[in-house]
């Protein structure tokens, strides 16, 4: 069902979970009864890929502090963790405050992973010193 969604729909707009019912429950008015609908199980977790990189590093980091989950796979769908438009919109404005201020918010749209949204700002880093700018010394 997901990889036929995801021929007809954004990245963004697929359900991170999936549950089948026999029958959805309703109330005595006939209407769903939402109350009595199961909680969505997570998806099963693989062994998550750590980052590597220092644009992969700083992503993560971010990631990891907004969504409020540590330890991120770096091919995990921003989507599919949980990640809605207001948390993009913290995502960026993190990166902007980070890198460049001409960061677009579509950018994690484009790239819902972290290593396809470090590898587009990858040229942004420093070329050297700290991800925020300062030299190392």
């Amino acid at each position: 069902l997901t990889t036929h969604l995801s021929d007809l729909l954004p990245l963004y707009m697929i359900p991170s979970s999936i549950t089948v019912l026999d029958r959805i429950p309703v109330n005595a008015n006939g209407k769903t009864d939402y109350r009595a609908l199961p909680e969505p199980k997570a998806a099963a977790e693989e062994t998550a890929t750590g980052a590597s990189g220092a644009a992969e590093e700083l992503v993560a980091g971010i990631w990891s502090e907004v969504l409020g989950r540590p330890g991120l796979d770096v091919n995990a769908n921003f989507f599919a963790l949980g990640g809605h438009s207001l948390l993009a919109t913290r995502i960026v404005s993190r990166l902007r405050t980070a890198l460049s201020p001409d960061i677009p918010l579509a950018l994690i749209f484009d790239n819902p992973t972290i290593r396809t949204m470090a590898e587009a700002v990858g040229h942004l880093l420093p070329a050297s010193g700290t991800a925020d700018g300062r030299t190392s010394r």
